[in-house]
């Protein structure tokens, strides 16, 4: 795996809480659903019982601030109305860690993807802010092959949903447009105490909730269909702008301490 290089960004002004000493963490991310089903048969808001073979998202950079999740309107009220990545600022608060490259999580392992043990801040990170963007774009934490089944995009599906005696067989990569910041998913909650944090006290987990992904997608709208399965990169249909909306959900998305590396634990 290619050496992850974190760079700290401490800004210059004190906002929110005091932050306490640099401590170090070991960070990961993983596959889950919010139901707690099994990702191999999971029911979505929709009804479709979706059963996935393969699942895999390019994810990162990820960073964790110390103030809570800003309300849109003071996000459109702030001078920071665009930004190219995430920094601390007077509503985020200081930048208490960040992974700056982007890592190939396999959503369907049953331990979660090493994202690197980072050196941070210690105090209480309130929210996380995470970037999705198709491989290539941002500097890469493992070796190439392992990005193999993404191609040049953001996320690859590949399985079948059922509903009311109808089967869509699906596959396909897709990623967001590069439109404003429309690959940035910003205010996710979180409360983590990264106060005295050590690589041996446990990983901080980046948990990527795939039934709320899929939570109103429509399986029976997508038409392009060959040997039998239909594909996800269908820009027409309804099931294809589901997918991307609930890509760029911060309900899709949490973050916790983990002890144990295996799923369920």
């Amino acid at each position: 795996m290619g050496l992850l290089v974190v760079a700290l960004a401490i800004t210059g002004g004190c906002f929110g809480q005091t932050r306490g000493d640099r401590v170090v963490v070991a960070t990961a991310a993983r596959g889950a659903t919010e139901s707690g089903e099994p990702l191999t048969s999971f029911t979505t808001r929709q009804g479709w019982t979706v059963k996935l073979q393969k699942a895999k998202l390019a994810l990162g950079p990820i960073y964790f601030f110390e103030n809570k999740p800003t309300a849109w309107y003071k996000r459109l009220l702030s001078i920071n109305k665009a930004y190219a990545h995430a920094g601390g600022n007077e509503l985020k608060g200081a930048v208490l860690l960040e992974v700056l490259e982007q890592y190939p999580v396999d959503l369907l392992a049953s331990t979660p993807t090493d994202t690197g043990v980072v050196p941070a801040l210690g105090g209480l990170a309130q929210a996380v802010e995470l970037e999705l963007h198709p491989v290539g774009q941002v500097a890469p934490g493992a070796p190439e092959s392992a990005y193999a089944l993404l191609g040049k995009e953001t996320i690859y599906l590949e399985g079948q949903a059922d509903k009311e005696g109808q089967t869509v067989r699906f596959a396909g990569r897709l990623s967001i447009p590069d439109v404003g910041t429309k690959r940035i998913v910003p205010n996710i909650h979180a409360e983590l105490d990264l106060a005295g944090a050590t690589a041996e006290s446990g990983r901080l987990v980046l948990s990527v909730l795939v039934d709320q992904v899929l939570a109103n997608v429509r399986f029976d709208t997508l038409t392009q269909e060959k040997d039998g399965v239909y594909a996800l990169d269908d820009e027409g249909a309804q099931a294809h702008t589901a997918l991307l909306l609930g890509l760029r959900s911060r309900y899709s998305y949490s973050a916790a301490w983990a002890r144990s590396v295996e799923r369920g634990e």
